[in-house]
């Protein structure tokens, strides 16, 4: 890891035209279980992200499913149709 591959999430935003910073902020979230966090430095609140690894990270997913959803969604838990105290 070189230090000028380091990207705030705004730089790579603004790098990758088909990025939204939400999408970016949802695959970060969940960097521990979808492999990004390899990519990703934390320095206390600051995060940057290895450009080269996170462009990799992208194209090893690609390899992996063509075709289909490169990264799996959460599983939700329906709680029903009523609120959290049972209200609706």
């Amino acid at each position: 890891m070189q230090l000028n591959n380091l990207k705030s999430p705004k730089q790579i935003v603004e790098a990758c035209p088909g990025m939204t910073m939400g999408g970016l902020r949802m695959l970060l979230f969940h960097s521990r279980t979808n492999g990004l966090e390899s990519c990703v430095v934390r320095l206390g609140r600051k995060l940057l992200i290895d450009e080269v690894a996170f462009v990799k990270w992208l194209e090893e997913l690609r390899e992996q499913a063509p075709g289909t959803r490169a990264v799996p969604r959460p599983s939700v838990v329906s709680s029903g149709s009523r609120g959290p105290r049972g209200k609706r």
